[in-house]
């Protein structure tokens, strides 16, 4: 992702820290969290088939995960009828913030809104901000 000024930073997890990544952004729901980022992604990008996911920090903390590779994904959504051309990192904040918002209202957790907070407040700082915003709309 490129920056724009004063925006957070956006990191790769290390290899040697996967394994603590969901726990950490979905905690007490991990399984759960991640079943609905899956779920999601499969339902608003009909050409996703699985594959490898990279997983972000945001400041060091908790960001989102992402289809790894180049490109990106077609989305439609139905319940505003958007449809669009999204990179791998925008399909990845898109869902990662539908999965926190479900998480949120089934564990209620400081640390989960605070995630939601942390990702929803990226937005404004990244290159495809209005597809962003037009697909959660």
């Amino acid at each position: 992702m490129v920056p724009t000024p004063h925006s957070p930073a956006v990191t790769l997890v290390p290899d040697e820290e996967r394994m603590d990544f969901l726990p950490r952004l979905f905690p007490g729901c991990f399984s759960r969290g991640e079943a609905l980022v899956y779920g999601v992604t499969r339902k608003w990008f009909p050409a996703y088939n699985g594959g490898h996911w990279d997983f972000f920090l945001i400041d060091g903390n908790p960001g989102f995960m992402a289809p790894a590779g180049e490109g990106g994904l077609d989305a439609m959504i139905p319940g505003n009828q958007f449809e669009g051309h999204l990179s791998h990192q925008a399909v990845g904040v898109i869902v990662t913030l539908v999965a926190l918002a479900a998480s949120l209202e089934q564990v209620p957790s400081e640390t989960l809104l605070g995630h939601y907070e942390r990702l929803r407040a990226l937005i404004r700082h990244l290159p495809e901000r209005d597809l962003i915003y037009r697909a959660i709309d």
